[in-house]
């Protein structure tokens, strides 16, 4: 036994290996493993199987101990009676390392797909050393005794303990030691699944590998259990110090998703242009693609919205999102968790919010050319989630800008400016959803970029002055201030310029309640792919997706 893991009897007891694998010649190994012709005794065919991740174990301790048991790895000769300890294994976590940098012994025997078992006998041996490591200063102490001392082996009631803290108060009033209880435990509750699925291979079980599979989901879908665990450790618990080590497991686990997963998905989604927009106050455009120095031009000289055409049709994501089965295989299968809005506007009582596998999302909402249920992934740091996609796109150089400071009152009355921290680097949100997912009226306390990728949508907007016409909410039942937010539901109005069918008493109801907004003035634009959107600081505004639409905002101040 070396750590917690045991060696599996057969390599001990047979008289062939003596104790040792390194006596099976690498030609004889390459021969056995690579042409099928070449018959193997039952021991040679395990080892095979099995030599990456043995081969792993069996190397760590002789760099630590410079010994391996019975003999040594180099020599074959038997060494005296030693205290073989658990090796020191570097992980991932640590500043400056690579997922990608690590000399990968399975690798050598053929990838993932061909020795599935080795790979996740060692990815569960890798996570167990990293939980195993001590952590300066860990504040997950400060929990109490009691949860550590159960944490590695029940795992479940340490996350109900840890979830009732986290799901009781606002998340930046919970402490961290809450959060790192959770975090940690969900990783120990990943190494458990991690262990269940290689004892279900049912080969040469040990007695710990047995009671894994007894206590193993019995729906067979492991891989999704572990993604939606680690989802959400990190959007539950942020996960303050384990957070390479999520994205070192998603990594290892997308290197054995079946083969062929993402045939089932269309090539592209289907995107029909919308009819032009004939209107008489449409928002100013660029004739073409602008440079940061004549963007900074239009700042110094009118604060207006701008679209600015051809912005993001240099974006890898401009080609790449047109595609399910990019997003697919970029959210491990579509198993990756979501938040996802469900209901019309986030004003109405019936709107909700949940988290998603991208599978579901994309399945019953995406794809229908009528979906039963609008489903929005919107303001949503998927970049944060899914570091992979972030290189599809670029932060545009008028983010880089200096907005000249507002002396108009209305603007420095937008909700939410006086709080609004100075931001370093902007921050990015994706919004992704089918035809029909509406933003309702709103301001933001930032000046704006709103990139479209793919896809067209409609935005209206309003100037800062118009604001009392628009009705803004104050603060409600709940005691959240919603001031950002206008009462008026726009949508009717907007489908009847659109050609839409609309009930002319639902147009009737909203000018009776709100009697100042018909005087509102508004601008409104169709954005299409490659546009961008300058949307001022304050300035009010409505988007609606017209198609299966993509886009990146990208906030600054």
């Amino acid at each position: 036994m070396v750590g917690d893991y045991e060696f599996p009897t057969w390599l001990n007891e047979t008289s062939d290996f003596n104790g040792d694998p390194s006596r099976i010649s690498e030609t004889r190994l390459d021969k056995i493993r690579d042409d099928e012709s070449v018959a193997a005794n039952n021991n040679e065919a395990r080892y095979v199987r099995n030599k990456a991740f043995i081969m792993y174990i069996y190397e760590a301790v002789k760099t630590q101990n410079h010994d391996v048991g019975k003999h040594n790895t180099t020599s074959a000769e038997p060494l005296g009676a030693t205290n073989v300890t658990t090796p020191q294994v570097t992980t991932h976590s640590a500043e400056g390392t690579n997922a990608n940098d690590d000399d990968d012994p399975v690798d050598h025997a053929g990838g993932m797909a061909r020795n599935p078992r080795g790979r996740l006998e060692r990815l569960a041996y890798l996570v167990s050393q990293e939980l195993n490591q001590v952590i300066p200063n860990e504040c997950a102490q400060e929990c109490g005794q009691a949860p550590l001392e159960i944490i590695a082996q029940r795992s479940d009631e340490v996350l109900t303990i840890a979830y009732e803290q986290l799901n009781t108060r606002p998340f930046f009033s919970v402490q961290e030691c809450w959060r790192r209880l959770y975090e940690d435990a969900c990783l120990f509750k990943v190494v458990h699944i991690l262990r269940a699925r290689v004892a279900s291979f049912g080969e040469d079980l040990s007695p710990n590998e047995r009671l894994e599979l007894q206590n193993a989901p019995q729906d067979g879908n492991w891989l999704s259990e572990i993604i939606a665990v680690l989802d959400k450790s990190i959007q539950l618990s942020g996960a303050p110090r384990r957070r390479q080590l999520h994205n070192t497991i998603f990594q290892k686990l997308s290197e054995v998703l079946p083969a062929g997963e993402m045939n089932k998905y269309p090539p592209a989604f289907r995107i029909y242009e919308p009819w032009p927009l004939r209107t008489r106050v449409g928002v100013s455009k660029a004739d073409s693609t602008i440079d940061l120095v004549q963007f900074q031009e239009w700042l110094d000289v009118i604060t207006q919205p701008l679209v600015i055409p051809k912005v993001t049709r240099h974006w890898r994501a401009s080609k790449l999102w047109r595609s399910p089965r990019y997003l697919m295989e970029h959210t491990l299968g579509g198993r990756r968790l979501v938040p996802i809005e469900l209901g019309k506007l986030y004003t109405d009582k019936d709107w909700s919010q949940r988290l998603m596998s991208f599978a579901e999302f994309t399945k019953k909402c995406l794809l229908p050319s009528r979906p039963r249920e609008v489903g929005y992934l919107a303001q949503t740091d998927l970049f944060d989630l899914i570091p992979a996609l972030k290189a599809d796109i670029m932060t545009p150089d008028y983010c880089w800008s200096t907005p000249p400071p507002s002396t108009d009152e209305a603007t420095l009355k937008t909700a939410g400016l006086s709080s609004a921290p100075s931001l370093s680097e902007p921050i990015v949100n994706v919004w992704l959803g089918p035809s029909g997912t509406r933003t309702p009226l709103h301001t933001d306390p930032y000046h704006n970029i709103l990139c479209q990728v793919v896809g067209f949508k409609y935005v209206r907007l309003y100037a800062p002055h118009e604001t009392p016409k628009l009705y803004p909410f104050g603060v409600d039942e709940k005691g959240i201030n919603m001031e950002n937010t206008s009462q008026v539901d726009i949508s009717a109005h907007v489908a009847c310029l659109l050609g839409r069918n609309v009930d002319a008493k639902e147009l009737g109801e909203v000018d009776r309640e709100f009697p100042k907004f018909k005087e509102a003035q508004y601008q409104e634009v169709i954005l299409s792919p490659g546009d961008c959107l300058y949307v001022p600081l304050g300035w009010w505004h409505y988007v609606e997706s017209l198609t299966t639409s993509s886009s990146v905002s990208f906030w600054w101040n």
